[in-house]
Order: C-alpha cells, then structure tokens, then sequence
C-alpha cells in the first residue's frame, strides 16, 4: 500500500504555498496601497499576509521534526505541536490586531 501523497509531494505543496503566500503578500499590499484608506493599512495586510506565508513554512518544519522524532501517533508530539502551534497563532493574532490598530484600519473599511 502507499500514500496518496508522499513526504516529497507533502513538502512541495507547503512550500509553494509558503512562496505564494509571501508573493500574494507583496503583491496585494503594493496593489491595495491604490486603494485603501489610510493607506499605510495596506502594506500592513500584505506584511501579515507575507509573514503568514513563512510561518506556514516554518511550523510545517517544526511539525515535520517533532513528528519525525516522537512518530506520529505519539500523544506527547501532538501535545507539543498543539502548544507550538496555538502560541504562534496567538502570537500572530496580536501581532495583526497590533499592525490594524497602527495602520488605523477599521473592519468594513471605514478607516
């Protein structure tokens, strides 16, 4: 029997992902910046957008090692990924409200 997806697909599809997420970032920024209003809103959300492009990148790494070292269907690695995982978000989460508060950004675009 074998995978539907192999480690070496696996790692590819994160990895383009990572790419586009970064480039989606930069683009959409620099297009929005024409856009949106106050105008240092939109290179904020194409940064957060480019940083979560990388933290996708790297978290699959993590992911990948502590697997690799605990197996898969070890408690502890899914104990340790879930905590590494939940802090980053958090982390990112008030990051991003950081970056709106700064930018001035307001939900529904009333900024």
């Amino acid at each position: 029997m074998r995978e539907i997806v192999s480690p070496e697909q696996a790692e590819a599809i994160v990895r383009a992902l990572a790419v586009a997420l970064v480039g989606a970032g930069v683009v959409g920024g620099a297009v929005a910046s024409a856009f949106v209003r106050p105008r240092r809103a939109a290179p904020g959300a194409g940064g957060l957008i480019a940083l979560a492009g990388g933290l996708v990148y790297v978290l699959w790494a993590i992911y990948d090692a502590v697997i690799a070292r605990l197996g898969l269907d070890s408690v502890k690695a899914l104990l340790i990924n879930l905590g590494i995982f939940v802090i980053i978000g958090v982390a990112y989460g008030v990051l991003a409200a950081r970056v709106w508060r700064w930018a001035g950004w307001q939900p529904g675009g009333h900024g």
